[in-house]
């Protein structure tokens, strides 16, 4: 069975889910934080997008500098069902939940200062 190819005709890189593994486990397969004091960072992308595949390691890595936060990353098209009508116009795209209220959500450069400014921003302000 010939591989699955990405939007412009590239092989598909293999599922972050599906490299998962008992010493680097996948992201939480659910969207939902009940929590009203949890806040959750979303990285939207694509595993065939060059872009996302270099932002990610920044990205969680930033995870050890927020540890009340956490950071997901969802890839558009393996978890679809998660993304439902969220609008994602580029990559990436960034979303900043705490319970049900959005805090951010749209397009970033791949610069891990800016998301790390937005994030201190966001928590400093109590929004």
């Amino acid at each position: 069975m010939p591989a699955a190819t990405a939007r412009q005709g590239t092989a598909r890189r293999a599922s972050l889910a599906s490299q998962a593994s008992a010493t680097s486990p996948a992201m939480p397969r659910t969207a939902c934080i009940k929590s009203g004091m949890v806040v959750v960072v979303s990285c939207l992308c694509a595993e065939w997008c060059d872009t996302c595949v270099e932002y990610r390691p920044g990205f969680l890595a930033l995870g050890e500098k927020f540890p009340g936060v956490e950071f997901r990353w969802i890839d558009i098209e393996d978890q679809a069902d998660e993304v439902g009508e969220l609008e994602v116009e580029n990559f990436p795209t960034i979303r900043v939940t705490r319970g049900d209220q959005v805090l951010f959500h749209g397009v970033q450069l791949p610069i891990h200062s800016h998301l790390e400014r937005l994030l201190r921003e966001l928590l400093a302000t109590g929004k």
